[in-house]
């Protein structure tokens, strides 16, 4: 699974609007798609990499130290793209000061 970075900043509304954009096109581009949040990248890669789906990219959409922006965001893109498989092992942290990033999934159309 090739790991990508494409961060999006601003406010949580610019973030959103950005991001529904940009999954939207996903949706249309790949098979599968799915969001997820953690504050652990390489332990999250690797829970996905052996995954039974076996996907092709996970692409970083954003960074923040704000657990609670980042779960708001990621609350507000599962209602607006009720198409994504839900991701069962959202990050609850609550450590303060902890990166926090927001990664979409991606399986190409074979």
């Amino acid at each position: 699974m090739e790991l990508e970075y494409d961060y999006w900043t601003g406010t949580e509304k610019q973030v959103v609007n950005c991001l529904n954009s940009s999954i939207g096109q996903y949706n249309r581009r790949y098979k599968l798609v799915k969001i997820g949040i953690t504050n652990n990248l390489e332990k999250r890669k690797t829970e996905h990499y052996i995954d039974s789906i076996n996907w092709d990219f996970m692409v970083i959409k954003c960074r923040t130290i704000s657990v609670q922006f980042m779960t708001e965001i990621k609350e507000t893109l599962d209602d607006s793209n009720h198409n994504f498989i839900p991701d069962e092992k959202v990050n609850r942290s609550k450590a303060g000061n902890c990166k926090q990033y927001l990664y979409v999934l991606l399986k190409e159309l074979k």
